[in-house]
């Protein structure tokens, strides 16, 4: 790369059930200073979410696609499709977003001093498989996107805490670039002057239950409006008269400001813009892996800024809709979420990151200075926590 180019950061994602590690990855890629360049590899379907917001992708299909092969053969096309990349980017850092990170895969993603970093969400179940954590020593730093709920997360990441740096929570939009009530409405076909209540729950057999219930239980109110994305609708059987259907609406949250109530998963992204930029919401957790979204999801109720159901069988979802449509219940979560503070971990990630891409020399000299107000360095705002050190900044204890 030439001297007057961009230094360039490449941002790889594994393929996650939604949406969460490209949004992540993202949220950080849109706050970088203007002299640092994004790029994206991604093992998800969704890179055309990636392109249309801007950002150069490049798709590499995962494993468990139709025509991938064997393992094997996966491995070594990938590996060689990697380094290609790498060697014509010349990142001058990686950031990999995935709960697994492929160890096979992860030497391809180095480049000359430039440091690998490991994006790893928290809020693991207790009962998570821990291998994956066992390969944070092949990174050179690990970063930790913050969690509203954190106070709640009993799983295997939090003994891990010192060998990560951790920010604030991360969502992908500010609340300024939401749009006004008015035109949210205007834009998606809502009715103005109505309830409006969005129904945000996803797909999938174990969901396909629970998006009917809602749909029936909230269509049948004359006071009441209720939009759904495609995705639950999809999953949802016949949808009842009246339902608005949103196709292709990503972001979501740009939109949030034209609801008064929402329903959605408990997964990170969808928990975090709800938490930080509202409406009050029932969160449904949803059985995965790793995420603890019950965790989670009580830790909203438990702060009275939500409500929430312990699976997408609950008896009590109908129940906990309805209080959610009480204006005066709804006013008093309304206000509980305002009063819920946290910084703009995205912003912080990508200034972290920038400080982690520059040229080796420089990136030892601010690991030794300790700059006031500095997250990359001494305490973590927010947290209480101690960002780890010497050597890189926020680089894991050798």
């Amino acid at each position: 790369m030439s001297g007057g180019a961009r230094r360039r950061i490449l941002f790889v994602t594994s393929n996650g059930t939604g949406l969460g590690h490209l949004t992540r990855s993202m949220a950080i890629a849109r706050r970088l200073d203007p002299d640092l360049e994004p790029l994206f590899v991604t093992f998800s379907a969704a890179a055309p979410v990636v392109a249309g917001l801007g950002f150069p992708v490049e798709y590499l299909a995962s494993y468990d696609r139709p025509g991938a092969g064997d393992d094997l053969s996966w491995t070594l096309r990938n590996r060689a499709r990697l380094r290609r990349m790498v060697d014509e980017i010349e990142p001058a850092a990686v950031l990999f977003d995935g709960t697994h990170p492929y160890e096979r895969l992860l030497a391809s993603l180095r480049f000359a001093d430039a440091p690998l970093v490991w994006s790893r969400r928290a809020m693991w179940r207790r009962d998570a498989d821990t291998s994956a954590l066992w390969r944070s020593h092949l990174f050179d730093a690990v970063l930790e996107p913050g969690d509203f709920a954190e106070s709640a997360d009993r799983g295997p990441t939090v003994s891990r805490r010192r060998e990560a740096h951790r920010v604030g929570p991360m969502v992908l939009l500010d609340r300024s670039e939401l749009l006004s009530r008015e035109q949210a409405e205007s834009e998606l076909g809502l009715e103005p002057g109505r309830t409006n209540v969005l129904v945000s729950l996803g797909q999938g057999a174990s969901i396909r239950e629970a998006s009917r219930r809602c749909l029936e239980h909230l269509a049948g109110r004359g006071d009441v409006q209720v939009a759904a994305v495609s995705s639950t609708l999809a999953g949802a059987g016949e949808v009842p008269p009246g339902v608005v259907a949103l196709a292709a609406t990503y972001p979501i949250s740009r939109y949030l400001d034209a609801f008064d109530v929402a329903v959605s998963a408990a997964g990170y992204n969808g928990f975090s813009e709800l938490v930080r930029l509202g409406p009050p919401a029932l969160f449904v957790a949803m059985d995965r892996r790793t995420d603890d979204q019950a965790a989670r999801a009580s830790w909203v109720e438990q702060a009275g800024a939500g409500r929430a159901v312990e699976s997408p069988s609950d008896p009590e979802l109908e129940r906990k809709l309805d209080e959610l449509l009480d204006p005066e219940l709804r006013a008093a979560m309304r206000s509980r979420l305002d009063g819920i503070e946290a910084p703009d971990g995205a912003a912080e990630a990508a200034d972290w990151l920038g400080r982690l891409a520059r040229p080796q020399g420089e990136a030892a000299r601010l690991a030794e200075t300790d700059l006031p107000g500095d997250s990359g360095l001494g305490s973590v705002p927010g947290t209480g926590a101690q960002a780890p050190g010497p050597g890189l900044p926020g680089a894991p204890r050798a």
